[in-house]
């Protein structure tokens, strides 16, 4: 055998020694109560010879972490009176934003003062009116303006009571509107105008008969959301316009029903739009018609967790590949394949702790310092009360 086969030969012999010494002392192995692995930019017999570079040191499927239960929340609409909606019941004016401050409007050679008020309308009106008390500072000076969505629906001088209704083509296609409170320039050149206004009011003025009930949510009722459901028993009906039940300004029943009949309709929040606050819900119907309702419920269905769940893996690092990391920027990986129930979800490294605030499905990437990991046997662990499928979570040299 010449010397270059003789070289060839330690150097085979030389790599099985150290794949025998690897496996019997766990060298880059798992923990008992579960496995990982990481991987190479070369491998096997030539890395040996030549070195490699590992950009992965720890990969993992998660999988299905957290679990739910039903639960739901019954509002009693009514009580035991129930809710009636005849002749009786009908309202002029209902006041729809109401501001008790005073407002001061000013324009001047130096300065301007104006003011925007935003407000929403009811689901359905008749007219929309503006009321307020009106108090002029100054002599000679230019008119009040009021504009609402960019158009003039008031302006003059006159003080004391105003009340007035905005044009039916003012009001955008949107429930949401703007107003703005403007004071022109006086006729003298150092001249003031200054208005005061009082007791500011929008109102809507309805031809419906209506109900209004508050429904408050808590965050976690929205966040594992199932299925809404009403359900009410009619005792009596006059059936010439459809009984409406409004959540937040959204429809979510419009039917004319039976008397002596039970109902029961379910809705998404994609329909209803309810949020973690107080939710307005609105029974109505037009002056032609009344319903007297019994046994008038709304149910919120929603999942939720009262446990703690986590996963633990460990996997092994070698002093070279503490070196690595400090002469790179490592980071952790974690992708979120499904949610069933937002909530916080921890990762703890070793002593190193973070968490992702409610994720979404996607991937998230946390950079770590080399001070976060051992020379050995190290600790991950992911935990949350939420529910979630959770694909790869993975410590790699940043790409």
């Amino acid at each position: 055998m010449d010397l270059f086969s003789k070289a060839i030969m330690g150097m085979v012999l030389a790599y099985c020694a150290f794949v025998l010494i690897a496996s019997s002392n766990g060298g880059g192995g798992i923990s008992s109560d579960t496995s990982a692995s990481y991987s190479s930019s070369n491998g096997g017999f030539f890395s040996f010879l030549f070195g490699s570079k590992k950009t992965v040191f720890f990969s993992r499927d998660v999988g299905t972490l957290g679990s739910v239960k039903p639960a739901r929340r019954i509002f009693n609409l009514g009580g035991e009176e129930g809710i009636k909606l005849t002749s009786e019941d009908i309202q002029e004016r209902k006041t729809i934003k109401e501001i008790k401050e005073e407002i001061t409007i000013k324009n001047n050679l130096l300065s301007e003062q104006t003011r925007k008020i935003s407000f929403v309308t009811p689901a359905k009106y008749k007219d929309i009116f503006i009321e307020f008390d009106l108090n002029a500072k100054y002599h000679s000076m230019g008119d009040l303006t009021i504009s609402v969505n960019n158009n003039t629906a008031y302006s003059s001088k006159k003080g004391g009571p105003v009340s007035f209704s905005i044009p039916i083509e003012y009001m955008n296609l949107t429930n949401t509107h703007e107003i703005e409170i403007s004071a022109g320039k006086s006729e003298n050149i150092i001249g003031k105008t200054e208005y005061v206004i009082e007791n500011f009011r929008i109102s809507a003025q309805k031809d419906t008969i209506e109900k209004t009930f508050p429904i408050p949510l808590e965050n976690y009722e929205i966040d594992g959301w199932n299925v809404g459901v009403l359900d009410f028993v009619v005792e009596d009906a006059v059936r010439n316009s459809p009984l409406q039940v409004i959540i937040n300004n959204n429809i979510i029943y419009s039917q004319k029903p039976l008397p002596l009949e039970k109902y029961e309709e379910t809705f998404s929040n994609l329909e209803a739009q309810m949020m973690p606050k107080e939710n307005i819900v609105i029974f109505s119907t037009n002056k032609d018609s009344g319903y007297i309702l019994n046994n008038v419920h709304l149910s919120v269905k929603y999942y939720d967790t009262d446990t703690v769940s986590n996963k633990k893996y460990s996997f092994y690092l070698h002093e070279s590949d503490i070196k690595l990391m400090r002469k790179n920027k490592v980071e952790m990986n974690v992708t979120i394949d499904e949610t069933t129930m937002k909530r916080p979800v921890k990762l703890i490294l070793n002593k190193f702790k973070t968490q992702l605030n409610n994720p979404n499905p996607d991937t998230y990437s946390i950079p770590l310092n080399v001070s976060a990991f051992v020379m050995g046997m190290n600790q991950i662990s992911i935990e949350t009360s939420g529910a979630y499928k959770i694909g790869a979570i993975s410590i790699n040299l940043h790409k």
